[in-house]
């Protein structure tokens, strides 16, 4: 029940337009981070478990151009509205400073769909 509505509302959402793109194609997701404990426990320690990311993502165009960034919230979750094309996911701070965020490949958005990602971050903890 509540994942029907969570995909209720991502389709509500997708009839808004958040960054200039066709209106209800984009992509949504959650973004999770770890390591969160210095050593990994088997069996693996629930306090160690990944956890939401809240903060800003950029999505990049194959071009290298920024299309848009957008924010996370508490839960991690996102959704975007994106013309149709492929972009990279990525987090949107300074390069090289952690967390190290990305999706695993390059997100492929078609007309008129929502594409679902799921973006690791990496919090540097070994």
């Amino acid at each position: 029940m509540q994942l029907r509505l969570v995909l209720l509302a991502l389709a509500f959402a997708g009839c808004l337009s958040y960054g200039g793109g066709d209106v209800g194609s984009g992509i949504f997701g959650v973004a999770m981070m770890g390591p969160t404990c210095p050593v990994e426990r088997d069996p693996p320690d629930p306090a160690c478990a990944d956890r939401p990311y809240q903060g800003d993502l950029r999505a990049t165009r194959r071009d290298g151009g920024v299309a848009g960034v957008f924010a996370t919230d508490a839960r991690g979750e996102f959704n975007v509205s994106l013309p149709a094309g492929e972009y990279v996911i990525r987090h949107a701070g300074e390069p090289g400073t952690p967390p190290t965020c990305s999706a695993v490949e390059p997100v492929i958005v078609s007309e008129g769909r929502w594409t679902r990602v799921d973006v690791a971050c990496d919090t540097g903890i070994r």
